[in-house]
């Protein structure tokens, strides 16, 4: 058995306006990853799938302690004082997942960056592809819908929307496709990204614990990066060979590296510094591409 920590939060945020729809149907679940349809949209049909094969959601509830013996994890404690065991634990509660390590003593470095977006109603395929300008995209949806976006701000966990971010996405997008002047912005909300510090999320056991695991820290990649990152660490979790190397995105916070007492111990670089008769060169590899660096 395997147990997820969680707290209590809007997964859009702030929102102004009733959320759009453009019809009694929306598009099927096979659609939404490559038609940009909607993760909300997404994410109720995944949370009716595992729902249907048994999996029990306690939504909206607080864990408030956990209950640890040595470097193993015996329970976690809700807001309502119920005791809740598991074989494993997983936390995987973007933005807030720092808070939950913080309760076994375990610093996760994830921070919460705000993004605002905003969705026109435009004709339906009005949009014939994505655009994308100085960091600001356009997202055309099948429904008839062009989502816009987004802001990058450092407000903690504050989701709030604001005028000045609408006005902001708007002119940018107006800048990109000028016929978007005379469409109307149907909705705009705001979300909090979960960012590591070196853009890398965290994938593997935290440190010191035998049975607790974290995914988290994708940032704007949360929805493309989702089936894999959960692949990788279930991988990890069963003991398994990793489908990709998991090294990059295994708990690093402090960046420690195991070899680097030996090679200061091995290694006199001040003399390496001073010589003048050999030329030295250090390659190191590009976690993303593979190439040399």
């Amino acid at each position: 058995a395997a147990g997820a920590f969680s707290v209590p939060s809007s997964p859009v945020g702030h929102r102004a306006g009733p959320p759009a729809r453009s019809g009694p149907e929306r598009p099927p679940a096979r659609l939404l990853l490559g038609s940009a349809a909607g993760c909300r949209y997404f994410s109720h049909d995944l949370f009716e799938f595992i729902r249907q094969r048994g999996v029990k959601l306690v939504r909206n509830t607080q864990v408030m302690s956990v209950e640890k013996k040595d470097a193993l994890i015996t329970a976690v404690i809700d807001q309502h004082g119920t005791r809740w065991t598991a074989d494993q634990y997983v936390v995987a509660s973007g933005a807030w997942s720092g808070q939950l390590t913080d309760l076994v003593g375990v610093d996760l470095p994830v921070q919460p960056v705000k993004g605002q977006m905003i969705l026109y109603k435009t004709p339906p395929r009005w949009l014939p592809c994505m655009v994308m300008n100085r960091g600001v995209y356009l997202i055309p949806r099948i429904d008839g819908h062009v989502l816009c976006g987004s802001t990058i701000e450092q407000t903690g966990f504050d989701d709030r929307i604001d005028d000045a971010a609408q006005r902001h996405l708007a002119d940018r997008a107006i800048d990109m496709v000028p016929e978007l002047a005379g469409m109307v912005v149907r909705d705009q909300w705001a979300g909090l990204r979960p960012a590591a510090p070196n853009g890398i999320p965290y994938i593997g056991r935290a440190p010191h614990t035998h049975n607790l695991w974290v995914n988290a820290g994708h940032f704007r990649n949360g929805i493309v990066l989702a089936p894999g990152s959960a692949r990788i660490l279930r991988e990890q979790m069963l003991g398994l060979r990793t489908t990709v190397s998991a090294s990059p995105y295994q708990f690093n916070p402090l960046d420690y590296n195991p070899l680097r007492d030996i090679v200061e111990s091995e290694v006199d670089f001040d003399r390496v510094h001073q010589c003048t008769c050999m030329k030295l060169y250090v390659a190191a590899t590009n976690v993303v591409t593979g190439s040399v660096e």
